[in-house]
């Protein structure tokens, strides 16, 4: 006798009648289903994360995209205020230590100046002649004997405008051997020590430019016994210009021995490679009728 089978679509529309029965008859009836949430659920929780992508892919939410917008917007916004807050709080920081590097340079116990201060960008240098170009003149008010110094370390020198047009002006570099005034007198002084007592102890020294990049000048043995690698030299000159007074020239880089045995060669090195700093700051006193120095020979 042959055997009677039940086709696909039969066993699909007793399949619906039975899970229709079951959601609808009561719970004491349909209880026994819940052993079989768990076996379910291991079958359909591999691929159910894959289906939802792709249906949330076809048919997007609209409502979720606009609350997903909105929260990239005001995220973004976030990042761009504190990124603005971040570089003002880093200029007001380096602000603050360039005026603390000022006052240890000993600007705060020289005599009060009134400065007039211009930043200008650096257009042109000649090697040969230890000089660079400035893009400011005497429509801004610079003249002949300002003073020039980097705009990122204002308490050091970089030297004197020698000679200065409408909208541009040449400065001498302070280590150019044709630099005038050509001797510069500077106190030795360890880095921060600018108390009036230290300034009073200092030892004092006379520096030539040598051509090389460096300065070079002759003191006692006794007082160099005292100085130490890496001491700044201070201007201290009343032959330069008042607004260079009390900046840093150098640091001393070696001792070395002279011919007299009873003084000791010392050899100072700016900080900056002074031909090519990429803005200095021009100093040019207004209390005065013209500024002491200036020029090269």
């Amino acid at each position: 006798m042959k055997r009677r089978t039940l086709n696909p679509q039969s066993l699909l529309v007793l399949a619906t009648l039975g899970v229709f029965v079951t959601a609808v008859a009561p719970l004491k009836w349909s209880g026994w289903t819940n052993g079989l949430r768990g076996p379910f659920k291991t079958l359909i929780a591999p691929v159910s994360g894959p289906i939802n992508t792709l249906a949330t892919w076809l048919r997007p939410g609209e409502s979720r995209r606009a609350a997903v917008d909105a929260t990239t917007d005001q995220l973004t916004q976030q990042v761009e205020f504190f990124r603005s807050e971040t570089l003002r709080l880093e200029q007001q920081v380096e602000q603050m230590k360039q005026l603390i590097e000022a006052l240890q340079s000993g600007a705060a116990y020289g005599p009060p100046l009134r400065l007039k201060r211009v930043e200008a960008t650096r257009v042109g240098a000649d090697l040969g002649a230890g000089t660079i170009d400035v893009s400011r003149g005497t429509m801004d008010g610079v003249a002949v004997g300002s003073v020039a110094v980097p705009t990122s370390a204002p308490q050091h020198l970089i030297g004197v405008v020698s000679s200065v047009g409408p909208t541009v002006a040449t400065v001498q570099v302070i280590t150019n051997a044709r630099v005038s005034p050509n001797l510069l007198t500077a106190l030795i002084l360890p880095a921060g020590s600018v108390a009036p007592d230290a300034l009073a102890r200092a030892p004092r020294c006379q520096f030539r430019p040598v051509g090389d990049g460096s300065l070079v000048g002759e003191i006692s043995a006794e007082a160099a016994a005292v100085v130490q690698r890496g001491d700044a030299a201070f201007l201290d000159d009343a032959s330069w210009p008042s607004g260079a007074q009390r900046l840093i020239i150098g640091r001393v880089a070696r001792t070395e021995d002279s011919d007299n045995p009873l003084f000791k060669r010392l050899v100072v090195v700016p900080d900056l490679d002074l031909l090519r700093v990429r803005s200095v700051v021009l100093r040019t006193p207004t209390d005065e009728a013209s500024p002491a120095g200036g020029g090269a020979r």
